[in-house]
């Protein structure tokens, strides 16, 4: 499966780095189990197979880039003035659309989402990119119609993103993840990610021979990761609420 690189730039502009141009993007497998009979009180789980992103890294000083980036602003500010007006408990709408925005933005936040291993590959035009001991190869030089090369690899295994409970473990139950604070009229949600195996090492323009493969040269070992390790992260989101 091939994802559009622009779209997904777009649907990610308030979470992805905006000096990171994805250049393509693609997942071997996608399911989804939806539980139908209980969607209002359980997550709805995607399991994805073995997903790699290859991006280009754009400076401040790349002026066309300044300007998509700038369209992407304009456009994600004009989402989220929809997405207020159009909000479950929003003044300005009612009845079925709200309803309908309600059940999606619970649907979202109780999202469970299984990932066996995800990979990003980023790649630059320019040399102060590249790690100093791969200098002596030919390298890039700015410009937008230059040649880009790999400079590093972020792999990570067996990855999941679930709703959490009150002692922060994976739960599929939306009603376990949901905390409602009275004295402040908030109500907490939960989320919990973590990545059993982590690596960030050189691409294969820097000497490494792949994720978590032998550097060639004998200074790049030194500069990344001698071996995995586990993520983990905790996430509250807060809503105002009266219960």
């Amino acid at each position: 499966l091939e994802l559009e690189p622009r779209q997904l730039q777009h649907f990610f502009h308030d979470c992805w780095p905006c000096g990171l141009e994805i250049l393509q993007a693609t997942i071997k497998e996608v399911k989804v189990r939806i539980p139908w009979s209980q969607i209002m009180t359980q997550s709805i789980l995607v399991i994805m197979q073995d997903v790699e992103v290859r991006a280009v890294v754009h400076c401040e000083d790349e002026v066309d880039w300044q300007t998509v980036v700038a369209h992407m602003q304009r456009s994600y500010l004009r989402n989220q003035h929809d997405r207020v007006e159009h909000a479950p408990f929003s003044t300005l709408t009612s009845g079925p659309t709200a309803a309908f925005e309600q059940l999606r933005q619970r649907l979202v936040d109780g999202l469970q989402v299984q990932v066996n291993r995800a990979e990003l590959v980023l790649e630059s035009r320019h040399a102060r990119h590249i790690p100093s001991h791969s200098l002596s190869s030919a390298v890039p030089e700015g410009g937008a119609g230059s040649p880009t090369r790999e400079v590093l690899r972020v792999c990570g295994c067996d990855i999941i993103m679930s709703p959490a409970d009150a002692n922060r473990a994976p739960c599929l139950k939306l009603k376990g993840m949901a905390r409602f604070c009275p004295e402040d009229h908030v109500l907490q949600l939960n989320k919990f990610i973590k990545c059993r195996e982590f690596r960030v090492s050189p691409g294969a323009g820097g000497g490494a021979a792949g994720c978590g493969g032998a550097a060639e040269c004998a200074y790049a070992a030194s500069e990344f990761m001698e071996g995995p390790a586990v993520l983990s992260c905790h996430i509250t989101q807060r809503y105002a609420s009266d219960g």
